[in-house]
């Protein structure tokens, strides 16, 4: 029996490639080329993604609710695409449940090695490829490991047949493989740990000079603006980045907030230092060194940049100060943390 990819090579016909490369500006070698490289970005996406049972489980579903119709009517899915029809979304949207917040590196990466921009060709390819590996798991009757199991055979033996785009998808995948190794330095309840390290730095500040209703909104907007542009900030591969690129913490925050709201002062500081200091303490032991000063300086920041977002003290809005007394106090002990970590 074929593989996914030779089946996918056999879908591409002279016709397909002419269209398409009409339509992106691109020679028939370089459209055949772009379309090869585009269906084993997605099999291989598939699977990385089905390398964990949560994921095998993940990928087995978004296969299970694709659209094996397509096969039948490949001319047609290139016209919807080319046309600008909403078909488009369909595989960009799955593309995007399969790459997350990479896919943008993913493509640049395809066309830093090869310089075809891929990104239209995902739309195209998207759905064929689930649509191809949908017919094969239910002809050969898989579950969701077995199919995680052919995914992975199938992108292993990429490089014996096909050398060059085997290459291509090892320099494009680098630095997801860098990525995985910085989370698997943690475990999962570590890794949450230090997601919510920044919250609980937040609340230390939040809870200490408690503002109105309207003062909480503003520095629970302070907190997630400060860990967005940290994350922006950050390299693919750096831990700030992982940690909170495409996460909210505005829901946590304000239950973390409510749940505290009547403890006592002195309560109050362990239950917010406390996982600080642990977050700190981890990061040292077990991640970059670089990403521990980075994380340290992102708590300070957020403490900072929360106390500033709300005035506290005055009456009827006059008056008030941008950082009181206790908030002062409350990033001073923030700062001894992070110092003597």
């Amino acid at each position: 029996m074929s593989g996914i990819l030779a089946t996918l090579s056999n879908l591409i016909t002279p016709e397909m490639v002419g269209n398409l490369g009409k339509q992106l500006g691109l020679s028939d070698e370089l459209t055949r080329q772009g379309l090869t490289i585009t269906n084993a970005v997605l099999a291989g996406g598939l699977a990385r993604a089905s390398s964990t049972p949560e994921g095998s489980a993940a990928v087995a579903q978004l296969v299970e609710g694709a659209d094996s119709s397509v096969l039948s009517n490949l001319s047609g899915v290139v016209a919807n695409v080319l046309g600008g029809s909403k078909t488009v979304s369909v595989g960009n949207g799955a593309a995007g449940q399969l790459f997350g917040s990479n896919l943008e590196l993913v493509t640049s990466g395809v066309k830093k090695a090869t310089g075809i921009d891929i990104a239209p060709m995902l739309a195209i390819c998207t759905p064929v490829v689930l649509g191809v590996v949908k017919n094969m798991a239910a002809q050969q009757q898989l579950d969701a490991d077995s199919l995680a199991k052919m995914l992975q055979t199938e992108v292993k033996g990429l490089s014996r047949r096909d050398a060059n785009t085997g290459k291509v998808l090892k320099e494009v995948f680098k630095p997801l493989e860098a990525q995985d190794k910085v989370r698997d330095a943690f475990s999962a309840e570590e890794w949450a740990l230090l997601q919510k390290g920044p919250l609980h730095a937040a609340g230390l500040v939040i809870l200490a000079d408690r503002s109105g209703g309207g003062g909480v909104d503003k520095e629970i907007e302070a907190l997630q603006a400060t860990l967005n542009e940290a994350a922006a900030a950050a390299g693919p591969a750096e831990l700030i980045g992982l940690l909170f690129r495409d996460r909210s913490a505005v829901g946590p925050m304000e239950d973390l907030v409510k749940a505290q709201r009547k403890t006592e002062a002195d309560a109050l500081h362990t239950a917010m230092i406390g996982p600080v200091n642990e977050a700190l303490i981890l990061v040292k032991a077990k991640g970059a060194r670089s990403d521990a000063t980075a994380y340290q300086g992102l708590l300070i920041s957020v403490a900072q940049k929360v106390a500033g977002a709300a005035k506290e003290g005055g009456f009827m809005g006059m008056g008030g100060v941008d950082v009181s007394d206790k908030e002062k106090a409350a990033i001073d002990t923030l700062a001894a943390a992070v110092a003597a970590a």
